[in-house]
């Protein structure tokens, strides 16, 4: 079990729940005391604490539009960022981040072949982490756009055109 665990931890199939002493880092907790969650097996619905904070909350949106959206992705976002997020802020889609007042909800929907992103007025440096991760993440990028009312995007690469054209 444990070397099946190791080769999901090292996948991002899985990550660990357990608390390291930070007392004490040298320390180990025995296998059987540890607890892991994969991000596959979460529920499938964004928790209502969830939904309800960002309800009418003025924010920032990034798209990215995939022609295929494999699930592992998403996966493997969440199980990098987790130690970002209370685990019940956690579903089997996406995840909800707090760094330094910034908040940020990054979900797949699965449906529009879309990783979807969020974040609070002054979450520009979270924003920054996180399309550096999904850039990583993503084996064929898809096309990325921005939005500042989450219903009319404007597509990256036209708005560094419209940028360039006007220096």
């Amino acid at each position: 079990r444990e070397l099946f665990v190791g080769l999901m931890l090292s996948c991002d199939i899985c990550f660990e729940l357990t608390e390291k002493d930070p007392e004490n880092r040298h320390s180990t907790v025995p296998f059987d005391e540890r607890v892991f969650v994969a991000p596959e097996l979460l529920p499938d619905q964004k928790p209502d604490t969830v939904a309800d904070f960002w309800e009418g909350r003025k924010s920032w949106y990034l798209h990215y539009q995939h022609d295929f959206l494999h699930y592992g992705i998403i996966q493997s976002f969440i199980v990098k960022t987790r130690q970002l997020a209370d685990i019940r802020d956690i579903w089997k889609s996406g995840i909800q981040l707090r760094e330094q007042g910034q908040y940020a909800l990054v979900e797949a929907l699965e449906e529009d072949k879309t990783i979807r992103v969020q974040v609070t007025e002054n979450g520009k440096p979270l924003l920054d982490k996180i399309r550096n991760l999904l850039e990583t993440l993503q084996n064929k990028e898809g096309v990325e756009s921005v939005s500042a009312d989450g219903v009319h995007f404007v597509q990256m690469a036209e708005l560094e055109k419209r940028h360039r054209e006007e220096k």
